[in-house]
């Protein structure tokens, strides 16, 4: 919808009220009480999540977190070749914006398969990166040996690992089949 300049002696309408004044305020309302037919461009104060969400068109989308009881959890995947059991000890993420920032750490339940990369699931698909950028860092528990990774991209829902400095892909040149008990931890932090 059109910003409206209103001229002296202008008929205000129901349809002007209804798109130009009513549906361009903040509405306050909870995550399940948000108008149904919104136009895009809308933004809303949910006050059960304490954050600002905006219509972009096919979704309201989190422009904000307003205090840290807005960092919302999932379940990551953890693959090497194929999905390997693991428990989520810690799987939370925020989205300021265009920005997320996720934590993760994890310990495998099972095996997986032998000289393939390693990949962890991101929250929120990427966007704005070339595949294979730095995104973050991870650290990986193998028996009673520690790694130092980076996190790159390895597609747009994933991010694989690399040895620091980035001279090889985790779990394929390092030769690390991930066994259970093995534990990854992971901070990325990138644009959506």
């Amino acid at each position: 919808m059109a910003f409206k300049t209103f001229t002296s002696g202008a008929v205000l309408t129901a349809a002007d009220v209804n798109t130009y004044l009513a549906q361009q305020a903040v509405v306050v309302c909870t995550s399940t009480t948000r108008p149904s037919s919104p136009p895009e461009g809308m933004v809303v104060y949910e006050t059960d999540t304490d954050a600002l969400v905006t219509y972009q068109g096919a979704a309201w989308v989190r422009t904000s977190a307003v205090t840290t009881s807005a960092v919302e959890t999932y379940t990551p995947t953890l693959t090497q070749s194929s999905s390997v059991a693991a428990t989520v000890n810690e799987a939370r993420y925020i989205r300021t914006g265009c920005v997320v920032e996720a934590w993760v750490s994890l310990t495998a339940t099972a095996a997986g398969t032998a000289a393939n990369k390693i990949t962890v699931s991101l929250p929120v698909t990427s966007s704005g990166h070339t595949l294979g950028t730095i995104v973050g860092h991870a650290a990986y528990r193998s028996g009673s040996t520690w790694y130092a990774l980076e996190a790159g991209l390895d597609t747009t829902s994933a991010v694989n690992f690399v040895n620091t400095p980035g001279t090889s892909t985790f779990g394929i040149n390092a030769a690390v089949t991930v066994a259970s008990s093995d534990v990854l931890r992971m901070h990325v932090r990138y644009t959506v």
